[in-house]
């Protein structure tokens, strides 16, 4: 006898409530919310993200369709890794008291509990909502009297970085930043290389602006190969971009 995959699932859905997804697809909700608030399994709105992806109903998220859940390993991890080796850095520099360092978290708009299924309203330890853009860059903290602000960024591709991975409100931000007087960058990573860079704002800037006036859209990785730091792991530190710095 055959076994059948998945035959406990719903494969089936209302057009309103496709609509409904893919509203809440664009506000940035993720797996495990839009299950509530569909009242589905996650399985079920996971192969529904599947489906409207294939059939160009939704957009692929900055780290994969599944952005956000855990159900992303295959899709999203690749940058998360690279953030989770930034935030262990940034703890490492607090224990040596060198700096403090935090990420930036998106914010959350919580909804009304009537959005919650019936068993669950009424029930405190239960919210639910959505998260709105962080609004700000990945990471910012102090250093030696000295703001910090940064973006992380990764790429798979081994010959350049891609310009529209970053985008303009990121760019203001550190610009608005970098005026004021602190320091403003972007850590790179390469991934095929394993290899990580700092791009200072003003180099950013020109890279930009010439994208912007129809120059080259990416940044040829031999370019940070000569002009950028190259982020070590030194000092104890996995990811020690305070030495490229050269600042602590």
């Amino acid at each position: 006898m055959k076994y059948t995959a998945l035959e406990e699932i719903d494969f089936l859905w209302e057009p309103d409530e496709i609509k409904r997804f893919e509203q809440l697809w664009n506000d940035g909700v993720d797996i495990i919310e839009l299950s509530i608030m569909l009242n589905r399994s996650e399985v079920e709105v996971a192969i529904l993200i599947m489906d409207r992806h294939m059939q160009g109903g939704i957009t692929e998220r900055e780290f994969g369709v599944f952005e956000g859940n855990a159900l992303a390993v295959n899709y999203a991890n690749r940058g998360k890794l690279f953030e989770n080796d930034i935030i262990r850095s940034n703890t490492a520099y607090k224990h040596k008291k060198w700096a403090f360092v935090e990420k930036t978290e998106p914010i959350f708009h919580q909804l009304p509990s009537h959005y919650l299924p019936k068993r669950l309203q009424g029930q405190k330890q239960y919210k639910i909502g959505y998260y709105e853009g962080k609004g700000f860059v990945d990471f910012f903290g102090v250093c030696q009297g000295r703001a910090l602000a940064f973006e992380a960024k990764s790429t798979t591709i081994k010959t350049s970085f891609p310009l529209k991975n970053i985008n303009a409100q990121q760019v203001a931000d550190l610009e608005f930043w970098h005026q004021l007087g602190g320091i403003s960058f972007v850590l790179i990573q390469f991934e095929q290389q394993r290899e990580v860079y700092i791009l200072h704002y003003p180099d950013l800037k020109k890279w930009w602006d010439g994208a912007l006036n129809g120059e080259r859209k990416s940044i040829p990785y031999d370019w940070f190969v000569m002009n950028c730091e190259k982020v070590k792991s030194t000092r104890g530190v996995i990811l020690d971009y305070l030495s490229g710095l050269g600042i602590q």
